[in-house]
């Protein structure tokens, strides 16, 4: 049962193919619900899934989450959590929210409210045998101690509440806490809580940092590192994830606050915005698109505690090139060239601190370099590759008119900067990837039509998704991602499901 709570945590946080588990329990919102105010005040991480609202957006009765066995991260579990889950009114879990929570590695919970107890009473006592629960009461507050008294479960007549790593008192004391002992009494979580969407994830990034430091699966899941040994840097500062599903389109917003704290962690990693000219050197279409503006020594500081970096920087060349870098970058590829082989049509940009790289690239043993005005031709077998550097900024690409563009010191026509991408220009970080293959080139279709063979054609039909862009605003330290569907008409928790469903059912 404990590993049952942790997998549903886990996967409220990474991922929303848990359908199921939302659209079962739905919610009637209230200003601050009973569920909210189970959660203790030193809560790390607290999940708010607006079921009400996720309920409208995917008919119940079409999910079968068994056909979701075998997920990365997803383990379905016939368990007491997934069997009260399984029919809400059967279970007697009333159309309202559910609130999960954790506190430590060891301390979680969840809650849920009710409209029948006796429906829930009966779904619990059905599942005895299985589970040997033994249901006690005492003042009007029954409950069960699951797998010996790691998990509780307490209820009344209006709510619900599973805990893992409490005692039983201190399990009952959340059951029956007041607004003044609970997270309520968080003013920032206040302000959270007011603008919380289909699924809202909240962080007190001090007191998450207790443990996630020891948990690959939320050690990365925040926008910045998480390293213990810099967890000082996150005293006083609160992380918030929006995710809605709308018509046609996933929003994602996600803020750090209070904004004076937040804005000090992001002058300490990144600059405001990319350097304008790498931008302009970049033509503006484009099937995959990212730009940076990071102050990648600090960076690399940071990520030392990685095993993979500390194994680059051991790395003496390696050190080398990366002490080359100051940490403006764009990378795209804006189109692939005809022919039997799709080579893209790349370009690959930097800011730069010496000509390190430039060095490396052009004494490379087996290539020949041919000098231009202004920039250098590398032959690589029946490849040509063009690359120059103006001063601090080192452009390569696979486009002689990119490059001819940039030496000359000229913005190139189409470019990021008056394209459907310029919020790159005010953007620490931008990423644009295209998903829509009917879109790509036959070259590339028929190159995956060779590989997937006869599945293609379906996969390519079902596949609901046009593109994804993400954005994050270095004065607001907010990210916004939109995830884009090629139909503007269905909402897009029905599309992704329905995605998935038939995915999963080809063999």
């Amino acid at each position: 049962m404990k590993l049952l709570m942790k997998n549903a945590i886990k996967v409220l946080v990474l991922t929303f193919i848990s359908v199921q588990f939302f659209t079962s329990c739905n919610k009637t919102e209230t200003a601050l619900s009973d569920q909210v105010l189970m959660v203790p005040a030193d809560a790390g991480l607290v999940i708010d899934a607006d079921l009400q609202s996720l309920s409208t957006k995917i008919p119940s009765d079409d999910i079968d989450m068994s056909k979701f066995q075998g997920l990365p991260g997803y383990d379905y579990d016939n368990g007491l959590l997934s069997s009260l889950c399984d029919d809400s009114i059967k279970s007697g879990i009333a159309q309202t929210n559910v609130v999960a929570f954790l506190v430590s590695e060891e301390k979680f919970g969840a809650a849920v409210a009710l409209d029948d107890v006796v429906a829930f009473e009966n779904k619990i006592k059905s599942l005895s045998e299985d589970e040997s629960l033994d249901i006690k009461e005492k003042d009007g507050i029954k409950y069960c101690e699951i797998d010996g008294d790691s998990t509780i479960l307490h209820w009344n007549e209006s709510k619900a509440l599973f805990t893992g790593g409490y005692s039983l008192k201190e399990a009952l004391t959340l059951f029956n806490q007041t607004k003044e002992q609970s997270i309520a009494t968080n003013s920032e979580f206040m302000s959270f809580y007011a603008d919380k969407k289909d699924i809202s994830v909240w962080m007190d990034m001090e007191a998450y940092m207790e443990f996630a430091e020891n948990s690959s699966n939320l050690k990365y899941t925040t926008g910045v590192p998480l390293m213990s040994e810099f967890k000082d840097m996150y005293n006083g500062i609160y992380a918030s994830y929006y995710m809605e599903f709308l018509n046609g389109e996933i929003d994602v917003v996600q803020k750090m606050t209070p904004l004076n704290k937040a804005k000090k962690l992001y002058d300490k990693f990144y600059n405001p915005a990319p350097e304008t000219a790498l931008l302009e050197a970049t033509p503006g279409k484009s099937y995959l698109f990212a730009s940076g503006a990071f102050k990648l020594q600090e960076l690399m500081e940071m990520l030392k505690s990685v095993p993979e970096v500390q194994n680059a920087l051991d790395d003496e060349e390696a050190q080398r090139i990366l002490k080359s870098i100051k940490g403006d970058m764009v990378i795209s590829i804006s189109d692939f060239a005809s022919g039997p082989i799709p080579i893209p049509n790349a370009v690959i940009g930097l800011s730069v601190n010496d000509k390190t790289i430039f060095d490396e690239l052009t004494g490379l043993d087996g290539i020949q370099a041919e000098e231009k005005d202004g920039y250098t031709v590398l032959l690589v077998q029946m490849f040509q590759i063009y690359l120059s550097q103006k001063d601090d900024l080192l452009l390569v690409t696979t486009d002689e008119n990119i490059i001819k563009a940039f030496a000359a010191g000229k913005a190139y026509d189409e470019n990021i900067t008056n394209s459907e991408h310029k919020d790159a220009a005010k953007s620490v970080g931008y990423f644009y990837i295209n998903l829509d293959l009917d879109t790509y080139p036959d070259a590339i279709r028929g190159m995956l039509q060779s590989k997937l063979g006869e599945d293609f054609n379906e996969i390519s039909e079902e596949l609901c998704l046009k593109d994804i862009t993400s954005s994050t605003n270095y004065k607001t330290c907010e990210s916004h991602t939109e995830v884009k569907l090629k139909n503007k008409e269905v909402n897009s928790l029905v599309a992704l499901y329905h995605m998935v469903d038939k995915i999963i059912s080809m063999e």
